[in-house]
């Protein structure tokens, strides 16, 4: 099938299909004349880049699994880069968490200021550099 209609059918633009080839993410795109012909599984791959898109993995990422999917079982490659997004995300929920309660400290400090002092100024208040 030809670009267009692949676009049709992922959603993905045709920039991006260019795009995907050019860095390596779609490989041994056939040619027909001028026009490059595009296979199931071209399609099945951008339907799975634009997922992993969606769950915040980069393109980057998903180039390292092409390129070990050729050496190994894709499956094995899939799996591991769940396991390290999880790592990855549940490093940066910890720290979201942290920042939420800090700007809670916060705001809960610059509302006691305000109540109890109506003089209370910024130089009041003692921040530290967490935030």
């Amino acid at each position: 099938m030809f670009i267009g209609e692949v676009s049709n059918i992922t959603g993905a633009s045709i920039k991006a299909i260019r795009f995907y080839e050019k860095i390596g993410l779609l490989t041994n795109v056939k040619r027909y004349g001028r026009y490059r012909v595009y296979n199931k599984e071209h399609l099945t791959l951008i339907q799975l880049i634009l997922k992993a898109k969606t769950l915040g993995f980069k393109l980057a990422e998903m180039k390292l699994f092409v390129d070990d999917k050729k050496s190994r079982n894709a499956w094995d490659c899939i799996i591991e880069m769940i396991n390290v997004k999880l790592d990855q995300t549940d490093i940066e929920i910890r720290r979201l968490k942290q920042q939420n309660k800090t700007l809670e400290s916060y705001k809960k400090d610059i509302s006691d200021c305000i109540t109890l002092d109506s003089e209370c100024s910024i130089e009041h208040l003692a921040f530290d550099s967490t935030l």
